[in-house]
């Protein structure tokens, strides 16, 4: 519902809106910079694993086998 003399109900959907795109904010940044972070670290270990001249897959494989 909103009064239409004074738009309150729009004002504090608005309002609201930007409660929640400001909360989110920090959030978009720590996920940022988490998405570099794995980014860098695959990457990375990429790097060492075609280094013993095996493929990620394989490098699984053998990960896998020897937790078990």
């Amino acid at each position: 519902m909103c009064d239409e003399t004074t738009g309150e109900t729009s004002a504090l959907l608005s309002h609201a809106g930007m409660q929640e795109t400001t909360a989110k904010e920090p959030f978009l940044a720590v996920l940022r910079e988490l998405a570099q972070a794995y980014h860098a670290f695959s990457a990375y270990s990429a790097a060492h694993v075609r280094q013993l001249g095996l493929t990620p897959a394989q490098f699984d494989v053998i990960a896998t086998l020897g937790n078990t």
